[in-house]
């Protein structure tokens, strides 16, 4: 698991929303204190199966912000936010509005685990 979690590349956070499950899983088998050699839980490999399962191939991010190569009228930026007990997301957004058309792309993205036993 940890393997796998240490091993993503991701520098604009774009993926961490969707990695914060396989790191909440990996919270949850740290928790039972076993050593590194024992196996953990059924119920806890069943769900990282499915988690691994449920994740694409592979993610392509556009990193062009215009659609069109012509001048921009304006470009307005949306950030969402989410928090919980278990964690913390937030993405951000650019809206660039053009002659042709507008357009959205996601920015930047980033999500944190909640510390054990912290309330909001």
């Amino acid at each position: 698991m940890l393997r796998f979690l240490a091993s993503i590349y991701d520098t604009l956070g774009v993926t961490s929303p969707v990695f914060l499950v396989g790191k909440l899983l990996y919270r949850e088998v740290c928790d039972q204190n076993q050593s590194w050699d024992k196996k953990g839980p059924e119920y806890i490999e069943r769900k990282w199966k499915q988690f691994e399962k449920n994740l694409p191939d592979q993610v392509s991010v556009p990193r062009p912000t215009t659609a069109f190569q012509e001048a921009i009228d304006a470009i307005d930026l949306q950030a969402f936010g989410d928090t919980r007990g278990t964690g913390t997301a937030a993405a951000v957004y650019d809206m660039v509005h053009q002659a042709s058309g507008s357009n959205q792309r996601l920015l930047a993205a980033k999500a944190r685990l909640a510390k054990n036993a912290l309330s909001i």
